[in-house]
């Protein structure tokens, strides 16, 4: 009688399943010979050495597989890469921006030239760096001076003169918005739609964030963009920058090099928009969505996938004549106004609105008057009373309620595209109400609560298009509960 034909699931790929299923048919197989399945076997040993392997090779071929989709990869390298074939730039390190007030204390003759790049000093020692050139004089004894955070480098490279050349810029803190690149002294822009409005003698260049986490400066082709010619300098400034440690309070400008006797600083703002590199998260958000808007703001989704895409920026709502009262008359039909919360929370700088308003303008339809608004918090003072089952201490209840309150009231980050891709959002928008019973629900999902007395707020907390809850104050009182002897 012939031995029937052992057929192992193809579709089973856990290690112990298998080696359960290829031991049951070895005495078939070896038509009884092989019965002894002891674990000190040879060839016990042998199928386990075989199955191991196995796993091992489809481990890393899965692997493969899923980092060859973006919503599946967790290599960032590969999220880079996948990003780029979506014409999505994943955002580096972003300065954070604001401005200063400087005056002179005495009369001159002349001028006072503060040239670009002067280095400034905060509280904290951290740099900021000027962006142009300031004149004092007797006309204009009082400017206001542009600053970015960050300590301005620079590297110096030679042109081949040949198409498509690519420069590293030699850091891993580059800051978004402070590279500027020169080819033999003469300033070039910078372009980001791959030089398709490019012609023959554009100077434009374009940034591109390469797998290995740092950005190039690419020139063009000779047919879009111009290219630099052979043996041109070319000289790419750039500031170093520590992201969200430069969201500095107002007036934490205290100095800059080289101050003469007769200048000094009058105040300073307070400093935004400062961030880390963009998330591997966020870019799996925001990848799609701007591949749909084609990099065009039409519809409000448009306008808020472009406006979170914008270096420093967490969340973005479009606000139009629909989001007001009839005949309130804040707005037209042509207007859009975008909402903007930045990532370090808070307000947005003067100059970081400007340089959004900037972005968009460029993207938006024709007949649109646009307008960057800050977002208005409506904080939410809670008081109440948690009452703690007997077999937890009182600290230990009380930092997980604090832990859970704090989770509630954490600003979702880009969540137009969280709710195309999931149908959820993870965190506060812009515009939602705060429900009563999400916050009691929260507090009494708590670890060792046993109930709750929620004195304040006592019911749902409601804001408007333009405004978003945030936490105020926090009265936390915990006790033991009263058990009920039944």
């Amino acid at each position: 009688m012939a031995t029937p034909p052992v057929q192992i699931s193809y579709v089973n790929k856990s290690y112990e399943d298998e080696r359960r299923e290829i031991l049951s048919r070895a005495p078939i197989v070896s038509k009884g010979v092989w019965t002894d399945l002891n674990n000190t076997e040879l060839l016990v040993a042998l199928v386990e050495l075989m199955l191991g392997s196995s796993d091992m090779m489809r481990f890393y071929l899965d692997h493969q597989a899923n980092e060859a989709y973006l919503q599946t990869a967790r290599e960032r390298n590969n999220v880079i890469s996948l990003c780029n074939q979506l014409s999505h730039r994943m955002r580096s390190w972003t300065p954070s921006s604001g401005s200063v007030t400087v005056r002179l204390t005495s009369s001159i003759n002349g001028y006072i030239l503060i040239p670009k790049y002067t280095k400034f000093w905060s509280i904290e020692g951290l740099p900021y760096f000027s962006v142009k050139d300031v004149i004092l004089s007797e006309s204009t004894p009082i400017v206001d001076i542009l600053l970015l955070q960050g300590l301005v480098q620079s590297k110096t490279y030679k042109s081949t003169g040949q198409p498509d050349q690519r420069f590293l810029i030699p850091s891993d803190q580059v800051g978004e918005g402070s590279i500027t690149v020169e080819v033999d002294g003469k300033a070039w822009t910078e372009v980001d739609d791959h030089f398709v409005l490019s012609g023959i003698s554009s100077e434009h260049y374009m940034l591109e964030l390469g797998s290995d986490g740092h950005l190039y400066v690419v020139f063009g082709d000779g047919v879009f963009g111009l290219v630099p010619s052979e043996g041109s300098k070319i000289v790419i400034r750039w500031g170093d920058t520590q992201g969200p440690l430069g969201n500095v309070a107002e007036n934490h400008i205290v100095r800059f090099d080289r101050t003469p006797e007769n200048v000094e600083i009058q105040c300073s703002s307070s400093f935004s928009g400062g961030s880390t590199p963009e998330s591997i998260a966020k870019a799996k958000k925001l990848a799609p969505m701007l591949l749909r808007s084609v990099w065009k703001a039409v519809t409000p989704d448009d306008f808020a996938a472009l406006a979170e895409n914008y270096p420093g920026v967490k969340q973005a709502k479009v606000l139009d004549i629909n989001d007001f009262p009839l005949y309130s008359f804040r707005m037209s039909y042509h207007d859009v106004w975008v909402a903007v919360i930045p990532s370090d929370g808070g307000q947005l700088s003067d100059s970081t609105r400007a340089d959004i308003l900037e972005y968009l303008e460029k993207r938006k339809y024709v007949t649109c008057n646009l307008n960057i608004v800050n977002v208005e918090y409506v904080d939410v003072d809670i008081d109440v009373t948690v009452y703690k089952k007997s077999n937890y201490s009182s600290q230990y209840v009380e930092s997980k309620v604090v832990d859970a309150i704090n989770n509630l009231f954490v600003v979702a980050t880009s969540p137009t595209a969280q709710y195309r891709l999931y149908g959820s959002v993870d965190g506060l928008v812009i515009g939602e109400d705060l429900r009563y019973s999400d916050l009691v629900t929260v507090i009494n999902s708590v670890d060792g609560v046993a109930y709750i007395q929620l004195d304040s707020p006592t019911s749902d907390v409601l804001v408007n298009s333009q405004q978003i809850p945030r936490l105020g104050s926090l009265t936390l009182n915990v006790l033991d509960a009263v058990e009920v002897v039944q």
